[in-house]
């Protein structure tokens, strides 16, 4: 026991001696706080003689800002706005949160770092060197052109608003198969087959006895009688024409006082036979649908758009068609419906796209490509388009109260509201009819529609015009839909093109109104940096430097550069910029990360990229 107790004693002893040692090595290796004062002193002296021997204004401002960042933190209270003869401060800023503005000195709400000055003109200044290593591009803000390209792939289909069955209202045999099989092209009234039915024979039978009996009647002196059987001939005429026998067929019936053992079934309408549901010989019962007539010179086709794509989508798009059967051929369609509901599974929108095939060549069931090639213009001027009477079909944001010409390629306006009768006065719309589905079928009385069978209804004057009563005024600029974000779009006058505006108005020189080009306020994609919470792009101001814009953009589109041909996409300028600006297209992430770098936007710090100033960013987190 003693022997192990010496040599506990003895260990104690040593692990005390080593850790007074190293406390006393960490002592003399660490300098006082003082030390650290008079240290940091005689770098500002340092640097202050350095700027005695070159007096620049750069130098000094850049020395009073690290002095300032690097006590802020030590007092607050005792930071004071510089003041600058020459310069103006524009506000105060925090280095890691440039959003925060602050017309005073202080500190950031955010991170609670000394706010930093940004003075009127102020940007940041690279040097010859620093320009050397960053290949900086400019481009100006400009107008122009720009769409959006969406493809999609559908299966044509059957227009199902040209499409027809043809049943049979009566029982029966089939006697004679005229049409024996599908794909067969029939017109409107080709007999189609014939029936023989044991209860047509018996109508018709009860028909001429009703006939007979009239006769018998026509002089008797009971009027009572004879109202009675005139009653009786009418109630079996009208059973003839619910078995579907026409008045010719009827009144021929009554001319040859015999009755017809057969029933000939014709075809509704004009159109190719796609369906049939009968045999030669085979019994049918009342209301079989035999034949489905379809008219192939219009087909459908059910596309599918992605969610992101649905905003540039509206009725009545043009739409360029392809199929593999015919390379290079394109064939024009244009969008009539937009389905109210939306696929959750593939999350896309169906979109029904009609096109004409009067050839023959499309065929139901194949697969085709499809092209949509919307503008800006096209998108954001629905709003107006919609409500105008009259638009251009080649630039349809030109619109007009009257159906005038437009202004600037001079083809006539074409109406915007196809279900609108126009008459030359209220008076001239009595007895006029249309078709509540297809207001194309018009009539001069009451019918029905030839497409869809409709009863016809009569359309009231909408519009009065009349050769007196047109006012042949300039097309009111259209405004933009109100839940878009509205663009800077270029109006210019129609005789000097030159001049120019960005809200619609009237031309100087002459007093016409401004028409809309369709061309937007626009940068590339390019310029642009996204940080998620907002976009920034940095501007050349020549000597003043490049200064760091928020904008506020547009959607997305494709445009043509000024200095070549080719496609690049581009974002519309809602505010930020104006025309003429040269925004930074080129190098501008490195141009950012000098600024983050810095601390300032005035670029008072070289950084990384070597130039003079403080060898470290004050305040790094």
């Amino acid at each position: 026991m003693p022997k192990n107790f010496c040599l506990t004693i003895t260990l104690m002893i040593t692990v005390l001696f080593i850790f007074s040692c190293s406390q006393q090595e960490k002592a003399e290796m660490e300098p006082s706080v003082s030390e650290k004062r008079e240290t940091i002193s005689g770098d500002t002296s340092g640097m202050d003689e350095h700027a005695a021997h070159t007096p620049t204004e750069k130098d000094e401002t850049a020395s009073e800002d690290t002095m300032s960042s690097m006590d802020g933190h030590a007092d607050h209270t005792a930071m004071v706005a510089p003041s600058d003869g020459e310069k103006t401060i524009r506000y105060w800023t925090c280095v890691m949160h440039p959003t925060v503005k602050m017309p005073e000195p202080g500190s950031c709400p955010v991170c609670k770092m000394d706010l930093i000055p940004i003075y009127e003109g102020s940007g940041l200044e690279l040097t010859e060197q620093q320009k050397a290593l960053i290949p900086v591009r400019t481009e100006p803000v400009a107008f122009r052109e720009v769409s959006r390209e969406i493809r999609t792939v559908g299966i044509l289909d059957y227009n199902e608003t040209r499409m027809a069955y043809a049943e049979t209202r009566i029982s029966g045999w089939i006697e004679d198969l005229h049409i024996d099989f599908t794909g067969i092209n029939v017109r409107e009234g080709d007999e189609l087959l014939s029936i023989y039915s044991p209860e047509l024979v018996t109508a018709q039978e009860e028909y001429l006895t009703a006939l007979k009996s009239i006769e018998e009647l026509q002089n008797t002196e009971y009027a009572e009688l004879r109202r009675s059987v005139e009653q009786t001939v009418a109630a079996a005429k009208s059973k003839l024409e619910l078995y579907g026998l026409t008045l010719e067929q009827i009144k021929d019936i009554r001319n040859r006082g015999k009755v017809s053992t057969i029933l000939p079934l014709f075809a509704p309408m004009a159109g190719t036979v796609v369906h049939m549901n009968v045999a030669q010989g085979q019994h049918v019962n009342q209301g079989m649908n035999l034949y489905r007539i379809v008219d192939l010179n219009s087909l459908w086709i059910m596309a599918d758009v992605y969610e992101y794509e649905l905003p540039w989508i509206y009725m009545g798009q043009a739409v360029e068609i392809a199929t593999q059967s015919m390379p290079g051929l394109t064939f024009p369609g244009k969008v009539t419906y937009i389905y109210p509901f939306f696929d959750t599974q593939t999350r896309t929108q169906k979109v029904q796209i009609e096109v004409s095939n009067p050839t023959g060549r499309l065929r139901p069931g194949m697969f085709v490509t499809l092209e949509i090639k919307p503008t800006l213009a096209d998108i954001y001027t629905q709003g107006a388009i919609s409500k105008a009477p009259y638009a251009c079909p080649m630039h349809p944001w030109v619109t007009s109260e009257h159906p005038t010409e437009c202004e600037i390629c001079g083809m006539d306006l074409e109406s915007t509201h196809a279900d609108v009768v126009e008459v030359e006065s209220a008076s001239d719309a009595e007895g006029k009819w249309v078709c509540p589905m297809h207001p194309e079928v018009r009539s001069a009385e009451f019918g029905e529609c030839s497409i869809c069978g409709m009863d016809l209804v009569e359309k009231q004057a909408t519009t009065e015009t009349s050769a007196h009563s047109h006012v042949h005024q300039h097309a009111p600029a259209p405004s933009v839909q109100a839940d878009q974000p509205p663009l800077i779009f270029k109006y210019v006058c129609p005789d000097h093109p030159d001049e120019y505006a960005t809200v619609p108005g009237l031309c100087s020189r002459d007093g016409k109104s401004l028409v809309m080009t369709g061309e937007v306020l626009t940068i590339p994609k390019s310029a642009v940096i996204d940080t998620g919470l907002r976009k920034i792009v940095f501007v050349d101001r020549g000597e003043s430097g490049y200064e760091q814009i928020e904008v506020e953009v547009g959607p997305e589109a494709w445009g043509t550069s000024s200095d070549s041909e080719t496609k690049r996409r581009y974002y519309p300028i809602v505010s930020g910029l104006t025309p003429g600006d040269m925004v930074v297209t080129h190098g501008n992430f490195l141009i950012d990360s000098q600024t983050q770098l810095t601390g300032s936007a005035s670029g008072a710090y070289g950084g990384a990229l070597g130039g003079e100033g403080s060898k470290v960013p004050v305040h790094q987190h």
